[in-house]
């Protein structure tokens, strides 16, 4: 019988996915191999998978293909998938596939841009909602911006127009095995927001979507999705994710292969369901009077996710003012004034001005945020 090498896998992804399967090291009678023991079989012997102690000796190649036929039996699965497995260990997939007919060998260049910009903003959103559950954020925040500084753009797939998103996560701690990093979530709550999408498309109610955007997608999520379907009229989408075992993922989603379904079909209903929940928290224009109690360059800030990432570098600042609401109850509001404006913020807050600004105020956990903020201006001196 001949084995096909697989030089892809690599050697400590393997190590890494065999200790994950708790696969035991037992005592080796050479220095320069790893003997590994696993699940006994039918006459109670247990399974054993002889490695390399690096990457150097020639044998690795020969060594791995022998490793994964024998796990593919075992798992009662095929040596591809296996090695899928293995080479997404201690990262998530996430894939989208442009459906086109047979004979279209080709897109646009202006709607792969758009593909890729749309998921890195699915991405983005995606972490902000995790971070802290709203119907919508006015403006991104800063954890969006981190999130994707960690995404890698994996290998395109073979046989359709697709895109790869990689989100990389360390290594389980075997005491800690049962928390969930944030990478995790992140993935996790992208993967529920495309079954909404498409549980909603199904049962023709959009309902589904508007009630669950605290497990899945909120009103921006659901905008970036109508820019993306937007995107590729006439074609369908496939998305599907690959989920690294080293951590649980709800059952639900592990049993999901492929997310289908048209823009023509999914775009009313994620039209409505961003509207309606952007309705959900909408309040009238407002006039803001108050103290500054924070600028966003105070040590008391100490990375409070004040502006959208890149703000302080469009000309604009954050603000916090100290406000009372039209129900009496002291509030804090956030609110962006240009560098001009920051300015003259500095010297009233130094002199205990009030000052005021006109616009919608948004809640958002603990601060409200002054959306459309106009009309800045100093009042009188308290001290």
């Amino acid at each position: 019988m001949i084995l096909t090498n697989n030089p892809c896998v690599r050697l400590d992804a393997l190590k890494r996915f065999l200790r994950v399967k708790n696969w035991r090291l037992i005592p080796s009678p050479m220095e320069n191999v790893l003997i590994y023991e696993g699940p006994v079989d039918d006459i109670n012997r247990p399974a054993k998978i002889v490695l390399p102690i690096n990457e150097t000796f020639e044998d690795v190649p020969s060594r791995i293909a022998k490793a994964l036929k024998l796990l593919s039996a075992i798992e009662d699965c095929t040596v591809h998938d296996i090695e899928e497995t293995v080479m997404s260990l201690g990262s998530d997939f996430f894939r989208q596939r442009i459906i086109t007919s047979s004979n279209i060998s080709t897109i646009p260049l202006a709607m792969a841009n758009k593909v890729i910009s749309t998921l890195s903003a699915l991405v983005s959103y995606s972490a902000c909602l995790e971070e802290e559950v709203q119907p919508f954020f006015a403006k991104g925040r800063s954890i969006g911006k981190k999130i994707l500084e960690k995404c890698r753009f994996g290998q395109t797939f073979i046989g359709s127009f697709g895109l790869a998103l990689e989100m990389p996560m360390t290594p389980a701690l075997s005491e800690n095995s049962a928390q969930i990093p944030f990478e995790r979530r992140v993935m996790t709550r992208i993967a529920q927001g495309m079954l909404t999408i498409r549980q909603a498309v199904q049962e023709a109610d959009v309902e589904i979507l508007v009630k669950d955007y605290k497990l899945g997608f909120n009103a921006n999520l659901y905008e970036t999705m109508m820019d993306l379907v937007s995107s590729i009229q006439d074609h369908q989408m496939e998305f599907s994710f690959a989920w690294s075992p080293e951590y649980d993922v709800p059952e639900k989603l592990k049993t999901t292969r492929n997310i289908r379904f048209s823009s023509e079909s999914a775009l009313p209903f994620l039209e409505s369901a961003a509207k309606t929940l952007r309705r959900s928290s909408e309040s009238q224009d407002t006039t803001i009077v108050g103290r500054i109690v924070q600028l966003r360059d105070d040590n008391k800030i100490s990375g409070e996710d004040l502006d959208d990432p890149g703000a302080s570098d469009n000309g604009y600042r954050m603000i916090v003012i100290e406000w009372e609401t039209e129900k009496g109850k002291p509030a804090l509001i956030r609110a962006s004034l240009s560098s001009e404006e920051y300015k003259v913020a500095c010297d009233a807050h130094r002199d205990g001005k009030f000052i005021s600004l006109r616009g919608k105020p948004e809640k958002s956990g603990k601060y409200f945020i002054l959306t459309q903020p106009t009309d800045f201006k100093v009042s009188v001196n308290i001290r």
